[in-house]
């Protein structure tokens, strides 16, 4: 809950990463305006895991990969730290599908982790939708026990 205050103060700039205010930011896609490029809709959805926004992410996931119920629980051990937009492929206003490539550095428990993601998109009927994404997860001190640890569930099609 702390990293969600701190993160999205109206103060501090959108968890996100934009340098925008949460208010002028993700905000107004979570209130329910479109998002314009598959990187907005990456950007809007890693400011909702930042906030367990469990709702703005079942209404973004792609019905054909979304799993029945979405819970992040009330564990609020997880504090994401930092989004980083590594590559952008299409994803554009007038593009059909987007790929976009990012790391989201994490903390738990006092340990260091890091989500790497290749993030498939595709827009129907004027909204993009997160369909699903190849992951690995990668640690600072490779303890064993922290290997195992997967923040967020991964659907693909097939599922």
């Amino acid at each position: 809950m702390l990293n969600n205050l701190f993160n999205n103060n109206k103060k501090d700039g959108c968890s996100c990463g934009s340098g925008k205010i949460y208010t002028k930011c993700c905000k107004v896609y979570h209130d329910g305006d479109p998002v314009p490029t598959a990187e907005a809709l990456m950007r809007a959805r890693y400011s909702a895991y930042c906030l367990n926004n469990e709702n703005y992410l079942t209404l973004t996931w792609h019905p054909g990969s979304r799993p029945k119920r979405i819970h992040l629980g009330d564990d609020n051990a997880i504090q994401w730290v930092k989004l980083d937009i590594i590559r952008i492929e299409q994803g554009g206003p007038n593009d059909k599908l987007g790929i976009v490539e990012f790391k989201a550095s994490y903390d738990i428990e006092g340990k260091t982790g890091q989500l790497h993601e290749i993030s498939n998109f595709v827009k129907e009927d004027n909204q993009w939708y997160y369909f699903d994404g190849e992951i690995e997860y990668h640690d600072d001190d490779e303890q064993d026990d922290f290997k195992n640890f997967k923040p967020v569930r991964r659907l693909s099609a097939e599922t």
